[in-house]
């Protein structure tokens, strides 16, 4: 579960700087957060996005990025969890993750995600 947290937070990052259209993404679970919340991404999950073009574009400049998709694949993997199977699915069209607070050293966080 540790490896799926770290891509998700490396997906976040990325992605929160990436850019692309926001048009579509962010309209349901927004409405749902708190206003109070101190932190909310959101992420267009289908493949074939802007967003994840972006990404891949940025990835591929780095020489170990395949190294690095397999590694994250590996730990997935030893831990009984497929990516195409259970992650990927997992994902729907929008993935959203949100920060309640920062206490509890930031743990305080929940992920939504819309049905594929």
């Amino acid at each position: 579960m540790r490896a799926l947290a770290a891509l998700l937070a490396v997906t976040a990052v990325l992605a929160a700087g990436c850019g692309g259209t926001t048009a579509q993404v962010g309209m349901g679970a927004s409405s749902i957060v708190p206003a109070s919340a101190p932190a909310f991404i959101s992420i267009d999950s289908n493949p074939s996005s802007a967003q994840w073009r972006t990404i891949d574009a940025l990835a591929s400049k780095f020489p170990d990025k395949q190294k690095a998709v397999d590694s994250i694949k590996e730990d997935l993997s030893k831990q009984d969890v497929s990516w195409e199977h259970e992650v990927r699915p997992f994902l729907g069209k929008e993935f959203d993750f949100v920060w309640l607070d920062f206490q509890n050293k930031g743990m305080n966080f929940v992920a939504l995600s819309t049905a594929a």
